[in-house]
């Protein structure tokens, strides 16, 4: 199958760049259509209650408020803005009955437990009429589940995420033919995830978190302008995960969770000062002053997660990042816009993520730390001991004067700038930033898959 290269911009015209999506009937509690691969009872057969679309899940269907989302929010949750109304047409059953042309059945996900919730409806909620389509190869299936990294993964508890598996059960019950489902995923390993070797399942791996503050693209990396204190490290942590607050333990045991700006939010789990995570190493001390001090916020409320955001005044304060990604997992590699910040603005960092993320960057051209930091930790399968590790490095680095930290930074200002400079240039290929603004690397992957539902059904007519 040839792939549109986003290199081919100068002949490939975008106003020939055409393709048709189905989109399910008129739904009267949302004012629009409902959601692709879900159920016209919104769940009551299978659950005995109205349940909101499980491929939306709840905070895509209310607001940080507890409050319905209006139905043009709504749409676009389950239509984002990603697929380009201009080169996306959206078209109902009726339509594409008259029209006879082939189209892309797109399922957008927010939900990580939407495969488990949904795995005894599966693909039975779609319309007959494009179920035949599938099976005859004039459309094709795409999930579209790039904001999480979850699916296929093994967690800590050596648990396997069956997100891949189910989706391939769907397939073989329904009878639609190998190739026909496309799974995109935000695990950057998915495509090479033991199970799709003989899946008729295609896994397509995409991160689509690398614009999402494109807008700040064009200025200058930041300069390195420290307080007197807490000029160290700059870490986000609202989410209270488990290894967030084991970061925060060693930090504390450390003398160092004060030399930095960081934020950690309190989880509900932490009710009392009985140390649940005494047997992974937390100390009794660190554990109760962290349920007496926590949640730690800056100058905004945890509540509201400010991803398509940066306040570069904290970046400028202080030395380094410590990223803690959404992920610790094995068999996965998922990198938010936590990373792209730090490539965006110019801030040295390490990442607390995944076991070889630093490798992963460094095989897609960006450049890391190691004549810097000790970076061995990119290798260490345990994240405590991961954490350990970078906690180590920024014990080390409290040694230095600011002096010593700024000459530093003068140093790494070679590889910060070549980063961002790579960066923009991935804007540009990948979202067309500053020229059409469209996603353009998921078009074209898209658009491969739609001319070969066209291509298929041209030789099927000669």
């Amino acid at each position: 199958m040839k792939t549109y290269l986003p290199i081919e911009k100068d002949t490939f015209r975008w106003e020939d760049f055409k393709m048709t999506l189905s989109v399910e009937g008129y739904d009267s509690i949302l004012g629009g259509p409902r959601p692709n691969g879900t159920p016209q009872d919104w769940y009551i057969t299978e659950s005995g209650n109205i349940q909101p679309p499980y491929s939306l899940g709840e905070w895509n269907f209310f607001d940080e408020k507890g409050k319905w989302f209006h139905n043009d929010m709504l749409e676009m949750q389950h239509h984002p803005h990603i697929f380009d109304r201009f080169h996306c047409h959206f078209k109902n059953k009726y339509e594409l009955s008259e029209s006879g042309e082939e189209h892309l059945y797109i399922i957008t996900v927010f939900n990580p437990h939407y495969f488990t919730q949904n795995e005894k409806v599966g693909f039975s909620a779609i319309d007959d009429q494009f179920k035949n389509d599938i099976r005859n190869g004039k459309a094709a299936i795409v999930i579209f589940y790039a904001w999480e990294g979850y699916s296929g993964m093994i967690d800590t508890d050596g648990v396997e995420n069956r997100d891949f598996l189910i989706v391939e059960e769907w397939r073989k019950r329904e009878n639609f033919p190998p190739k026909s489902v496309h799974f995109f995923t935000g695990n950057l390993l998915g495509d090479k995830h033991p199970h799709n070797k003989d899946s008729g399942t295609v896994i397509h791996a995409f991160s689509t978190f690398d614009n999402w503050n494109a807008d700040t693209v064009d200025e200058p990396i930041v300069d390195f302008k420290p307080d007197k204190e807490k000029y160290l490290y700059l870490s986000y942590n609202r989410n209270p995960r488990t290894p967030r607050i084991y970061l925060a333990g060693k930090l504390k045991e450390e003398d160092l969770l004060d030399k930095g700006i960081v934020s950690f939010g309190k989880p509900s789990w932490m009710k009392s000062e009985n140390n649940t995570m005494r047997s992974i190493g937390i100390r009794d001390r660190d554990w109760a002053w962290l349920y007496r001090n926590l949640p730690l916020e800056l100058d905004k409320n945890l509540h509201f997660n400010l991803a398509c955001n940066i306040t570069h005044n904290d970046f400028t304060k202080t030395f380094c990042s410590i990223v803690t990604e959404t992920l610790i997992d094995k068999n996965t590699i998922f990198i938010s816009e936590k990373i792209w910040k730090c490539l965006q603005v110019g801030h040295p960092f390490f990442v607390l993520g995944n076991r070889d993320t630093l490798d992963y960057l460094r095989r897609q051209g960006y450049q890391t730390f190691g004549e810097w930091f000790d970076e061995s930790y990119d290798n260490i399968d345990d994240y405590r001991l991961r954490i350990n590790s970078i906690v180590n490095e920024i014990r080390r680095l409290q040694k230095y004067s600011l002096k010593d930290l700024k000459t530093i930074r003068k140093e790494m200002k070679e590889v910060l700038e070549f980063n961002k400079k790579l960066h923009y240039k991935q804007l540009l290929e990948r979202w067309r930033i500053h020229t059409t603004e469209k996603p353009a690397y998921i078009l074209f992957k898209l658009f491969d898959i739609y001319e070969g539902l066209k291509k298929k059904n041209s030789i099927r007519l000669l």
